[in-house]
C-alpha cells in the first residue's frame, strides 16, 4: 500500500513539472539578457501573429542546428541573430522579415514565467537532389 503511495506520489510530481513547463514556436524578433520578443502565428490563421515578450533566465541554454549537429551560441549572438533582417519567399513574393525562427521552452507561470531553452531553427525545407532518394 505504502508502494502504491509513493508511486502515485512521483508521477504527479512528474506530471506537475510538465503543466508548468511551456514551449512557443514562432519568430524572435528581441534577444537580450534579460528579455526575449517573440512573434507567434497559429497555423491557418492570417496576419501578424500574438507578440510575447518573456524574461530570460541567467542561465538559458541557446543552440542552433546547423547541417544536423546543434551548436552552442552565446546571448550576443542570439541578440545579433534577432536584429538582422533577412528575404524570404513566400508564395512567390519577397518579403523582409526580422529575426530567427525558433521554439522557446519556459518554466513558471505568469509574471515568474522565464525562458530556459531556445532552439533556433535555420534554412527551411530542403529541396530533393537526384542523389536523394
Amino acid at each position: 500500500m505504502i508502494r502504491r503511495g509513493f508511486a502515485a506520489f512521483a508521477v504527479l510530481f512528474v506530471l506537475g513539472g510538465f503543466v508548468l513547463a511551456e514551449t512557443y514556436e514562432g519568430r524572435v524578433t528581441k534577444f537580450d539578457k534579460d528579455e526575449l520578443t517573440i512573434t507567434i502565428r497559429e497555423k491557418g490563421k492570417k496576419g501578424k501573429g500574438t507578440e510575447k515578450t518573456l524574461k530570460v533566465d541567467k542561465d538559458v541554454k541557446i543552440t542552433k542546428k546547423v547541417d544536423d549537429k546543434n551548436e552552442d551560441v552565446t546571448v550576443t549572438e542570439a541578440g545579433k541573430l534577432a536584429e538582422k533582417k533577412t528575404k524570404i519567399k513566400v508564395k512567390d513574393q519577397e518579403r523582409e522579415v526580422q529575426g530567427f525562427t525558433a521554439k522557446v521552452t519556459t518554466e513558471g507561470e505568469g509574471d515568474k514565467e522565464k525562458v530556459t531553452k531556445v532552439e533556433i531553427t535555420t534554412g527551411g525545407r530542403r529541396k530533393k537532389q537526384k542523389d536523394d532518394k
